[in-house]
């Protein structure tokens, strides 16, 4: 009876503990998709996702704890590990929150970024040259269809003015006006750096900037 207990509390802490991992995978896994579900939930539902998860991930971390004193005494140290597994969880959230949601974002620019610089090129010298006339110093422009897929329906918002050249990559918007991009400008101006309702807030590579 003794060893039946003691197994079904072993079998009872072995699926806890890998329940704490799965969700320390899926907390990982929703930061770093952050922006994604930003544009399919839109930003007035995606922050009761994340809440949803730092809930659940709250109430996993209770059972941990009260876990210890009642089973301490029949599984020893091993006890701890739901525990510690959230509590590391914890940390590295709370150290590398920002970090892991722009991971995502550095990760789509740096795969194309000889093509971004090339079409920023191309649009640059299409000015200079006067293949393109920037209306009012901002226009839409399309880009050539080697370039098409680097930017939302293929097409880029270009600025002119007092000699800088800006160009804004659209990463494919969303509802409330929540339109996240990649920006170019010539000038390498430090951000944050606002432009209507687009701020850009960190640069990603020289005169490249995630903007939100």
């Amino acid at each position: 009876m003794v060893n039946n207990t003691s197994i079904k509390q072993k079998e009872f802490l072995e699926i806890f503990s890998i329940l704490c991992l799965s969700y320390t995978v899926i907390t990982m896994l929703g930061i770093f998709f952050t922006e994604d579900l930003f544009r399919i939930l839109t930003p007035l539902l995606a922050p009761f996702l994340l809440l949803f998860i730092a809930l659940g991930f709250l109430i996993l971390s209770a059972i941990s704890f009260l876990y210890i004193p009642f089973q301490i005494k029949a599984l020893k140290w091993q006890v701890f590990i739901p525990i510690t597994v959230n509590l590391l969880t914890f940390l590295f959230v709370y150290s590398f929150y920002s970090q892991l949601g722009n991971l995502r974002v550095n990760i789509g620019f740096w795969a194309n970024e000889k093509r971004f610089n090339q079409a920023a090129d191309w649009v640059t010298r299409s000015i200079q040259n006067g293949d393109l006339n920037i209306v009012d110093e901002s226009d839409t422009v399309y880009l050539p269809k080697e370039y098409k897929s680097l930017a939302d329906d293929g097409r880029v918002w270009v600025t002119n003015k007092y000699g800088v050249v800006s160009i804004f990559f659209s990463r494919g918007g969303g509802m409330f006006e929540y339109y996240p991009g990649y920006k170019y400008r010539s000038d390498n101006a430090y951000p944050p750096i606002e432009d209507g309702d687009i701020i850009c807030i960190r640069r990603i590579s020289p005169n490249w900037y995630d903007c939100r």
